[in-house]
């Protein structure tokens, strides 16, 4: 593969990150990440042993999150 034909690939393909990997980004704890995914909160699919999410799913999230706080 090219690299015009990899750079066309990465436009199309979706971003993920791991549960690590989103925790560390966002400055929430693996535990938040994992727990949203259990409890059906947070998008995410399981290709192999790693759990993955889109970066803009755990901004909704937390977006989510936050405004229930401030409301309740």
């Amino acid at each position: 593969m090219n690299n015009s034909q990899k750079a066309e690939r990465d436009d199309v393909e979706p971003y993920f990150l791991t549960i690590r990997a989103a925790a560390k980004r966002f400055s929430v704890s693996y535990d938040f990440v994992h727990d949203a995914i259990l409890d059906g909160d947070l998008p995410a699919k399981r290709p192999s042993r790693e759990w993955l999410v889109k970066p803009e799913d755990v901004v909704d999230l937390i977006d989510r999150r936050t405004e229930r706080r401030l409301q309740g």
